[in-house]
């Protein structure tokens, strides 16, 4: 009975909404993949600037490669996979569970 209401859900998904989440998701994750080494030389410099003022001896961005590109690798495979799970939870499980 839910058959036709999920297959009807998931076509629109996929064709309308699921393309736009993944291809933006996709580029966001890509995007920071590749800012991230460009950003960090104006970025050690506005924090070394700020620890100057405040006169601190803290280290300067001290976690920001926490994770790279690990992290971001990880993001863009997730966005590939996006979508279907939930599909077929659907499907095979009712949307009570």
């Amino acid at each position: 009975m839910r058959l036709p209401v999920v297959v009807s859900l998931g076509g629109l998904w996929v064709a309308c909404i699921w393309w736009w989440i993944v291809g933006l998701s996709f580029m966001l994750a890509t995007l920071v993949l590749i800012m991230l080494p460009i950003l960090y030389p104006l970025a050690w410099c506005v924090e070394w600037l700020a620890l100057a003022f405040k006169n601190s001896g803290d280290p300067v961005l001290p976690e920001y490669w926490k994770g790279y590109p690990d992290k971001y690798v990880d993001w863009c495979r997730t966005c590939i996979k996006l979508g279907f799970p939930t599909l077929r939870r659907w499907l095979m499980e009712g949307w009570h569970s």
